[in-house]
């Protein structure tokens, strides 16, 4: 019986599973619907014909042998019977036959089409996942070799830290070898002189008996007294030079042992998570392994049912019947079939298994053992109560208690007027303005072509870098009414007005499409100086701007003079003034970087262009750094 060759599925072509894998080869794998990756056993689920399949759907049962262990018996039986009948010439059941054999090619197709394809893409996934758990493995040194930086930066400062501590022990083993120098010389002194007064001095020379001699010599008046006294003046500041110096390393110390303490705290517990994490990966992937095996082995028995089938479909089933009934040709066919063990096929699905990588160590692993510091108990591991930080000597001390390892922290100190809290004042201990406080900038005076920040009054620093930045300073318009103004002046912003209320304007206009912009300044005014903008082509006299008129007075402004004025004290003269125009037209006052007020008109769009005018009747007054700022934190 001639069995047509099948045209292919939908996979193209074939080619031989025992060789390489060529374009027109299905019969590679599989799919997850009929071996499942993680089954242990080989019959492993049944492929749903595809639209089209006619012949499987004819034939009750054909979809239950799509797997090729289920079809490959089914396959032989058909090809002994073909030898049998061939040799024979018996063709009375070819109908019968014929119809099982096409129902089977039907398969074959599925199979080459697209079983055997989706179970190579399996076989790569399952490749993917591997490596992917291998890499797993490795981020565990990665995530190591991430806190390189930081703790090489944090184990140079133990380094210097017990530096500093060294050479300070040395500095006061110096200052106490000259201190008891200076008192046994006084001893000698005294010891020598002790005819000349009734006091009495122990031969063996002790500071505290030395001392009470000498209270005792100031009573007596003897000639050679001054020498004495001079003398023991130099043993006190001795005296108290090395305390200075013996407060001074028992800090440092404390800091040094602090340091590394924490350092041996974290160092342990990084090595400690890098060898869980190894060991978790490790044991993980193992078992991985172990389940991959199991889906391996399936997908390589699967593929020798697959080429024996082939093998069947191609030399016994779709031979012509003389070939077969040639002496002995068909039963060495079949014999070639079954003698057929799949070992190129095999490789096909064959998966790498690296091996797992080994742990590294630890780099912190000196830090985290041993060590010359006892650091059980000590203060660095007990955590400070809220507004309280550690004693600078905490590494020093042993203690897990808020009395014995902490002390306030300058968060909670209010400095006085002028000064503001350091940007560290959270983690410094203290409680005075000489360790938590530094000037604000509210007193500094910015160089040419700079201006103080709005919110100088909460800013801590003394230099332009801190308290400046560069300024956009207003230029007035040649066509203002008024000309009472230097013009050297005006470079940096300042402006003596005085005109009887006639105008200085703004070179600048504001279009709509400009905003949101503003305009700042610092009032040095007494009285009846109004600044706020008008309109370029309607403009109004004399003081009555009408868009967020603001009067400077002394020690406060009146804001928003045409609608809800209100008047806004300044904290000192040094407060910068900002009228800011938002997008939307409405006009906010900002006082010392805090918006204020906002005014109760908007800027109408038939306004624009807008500009910003000055006018005062006060001689005397004075408008300082008035200067164009985009965002109200300028």
């Amino acid at each position: 019986i001639a069995v047509a060759k099948p045209s292919g599925g939908s996979g193209g072509g074939r080619c031989g599973l025992g060789g390489v894998c060529q374009q027109d080869h299905a019969l590679m794998q599989l799919p997850p619907s009929i071996l499942s990756s993680r089954a242990p056993h080989l019959g492993l689920g049944i492929v749903q014909p595809r639209t089209g399949h006619s012949a499987v759907h004819r034939h009750a049962g054909a979809a239950a042998m799509t797997t090729p262990h289920a079809v490959l018996p089914q396959v032989r039986a058909l090809a002994v019977d073909r030898v049998v009948r061939a040799k024979s010439g018996d063709r009375g059941r070819y109908l019968e036959e014929d119809a099982k054999a096409r129902a089977l090619e039907s398969i074959l197709v599925t199979l080459e089409g697209e079983v055997v394809e989706e179970m190579f893409q399996q076989h790569k996934a399952d490749q993917h996942l591997i490596f992917q758990q291998v890499r797993s493995i490795d981020k565990c040194a990665l995530d190591l070799g991430a806190s390189n930086k930081t703790m090489t930066r944090r184990g140079h400062a133990v380094a210097e830290a017990k530096t500093n501590s060294s050479k300070c022990q040395i500095k006061e083993e110096r200052i106490f070898n000259a201190s008891m120098e200076s008192w046994q010389e006084l001893h000698t002194h005294l010891r020598t002189n002790m005819a000349e007064h009734n006091c009495q001095l122990a031969d063996v020379f002790d500071t505290a008996d030395v001392t009470q001699h000498m209270k005792c010599l100031e009573n007596d008046f003897t000639t050679d007294f001054d020498k004495a006294a001079r003398m023991f003046s130099k043993c006190n500041e001795s005296a108290r030079s090395y305390e200075v110096v013996v407060k001074e390393c028992i800090v440092k110390l404390g800091v040094y042992e602090d340091l590394y303490c924490k350092l041996k705290s974290d160092s342990s517990a990084i090595c400690s998570e890098y060898d869980s994490c190894h060991a978790h990966e490790t044991e993980d992937y193992r078992g991985f392994k172990e389940t991959m095996q199991e889906a391996e082995l399936a997908r390589q028995l699967q593929s020798m049912a697959v080429e024996k089938i082939q093998c069947f479909m191609r030399t016994v089933l779709q031979a012509e019947d003389a070939e077969l009934a040639a002496d002995g040709e068909g039963q060495s066919r079949l014999e070639k079939c079954d003698a057929k063990t799949g070992e190129a096929a095999k490789a096909n699905f064959t998966l790498t298994y690296p091996d797992a990588p080994d742990a590294v160590v630890c780099p912190w692993l000196v830090w985290s053992t041993g060590g010359d510091v006892q650091c059980a108990g000590r203060c660095h591991s007990h955590e400070c109560s809220q507004g309280l930080v550690h004693r600078p000597n905490a590494g020093a001390l042993t203690g897990s208690s808020d009395g014995t390892c902490c002390e306030a922290a300058c968060s909670s100190h209010t400095c006085e007027q002028g000064s503001v809290r350091r940007p560290d004042a959270d983690s410094t201990p203290g409680s005075s303005d000489e360790a938590c406080c530094e000037a604000a900038c509210g007193s500094h005076e910015c160089s040419q072509g700079l201006v103080r920040r709005s919110d100088v009054a909460s800013l801590p620093g003394s230099s332009d870098e801190a308290c400046c930045e560069a300024a956009t300073f207003m230029w007035p318009s040649f066509n203002s009414p008024c000309q009472a103004y230097s013009k050297s002046d005006a470079l940096r912003g300042d402006f003596h007005v005085g005109c009887e209320g006639k105008r200085i304007y703004s070179k600048r206009q504001i279009q709509q499409s400009d905003l949101p912009v503003g305009i700042a300044f610092r009032c040095d005014s007494h009285d009846d100086t109004h600044v706020g903008f008008d309109s370029v082509s309607n403009r109004t006299s004399t003081w009555k701007q009408p868009y967020a008129n603001l009067e400077c007075q002394s020690g406060a402004v009146y804001f928003d003079w045409h609608g809800d004025r209100k008047s806004v004290s300044l904290a000192n003269e040094d407060d910068e003034v900002l009228l800011y125009i938002n997008e939307d037209r409405t006009i906010d006052l900002y006082l010392a970087g805090e918006v204020k007020q906002r005014a109760r008109d908007a800027v109408p769009e038939a306004a624009f262009p807008v500009d910003f005018e000055i006018a005062s009747y006060d001689y005397g007054d004075i408008l300082r750094g008035v200067h164009w700022v985009s965002e109200p934190t300028q």
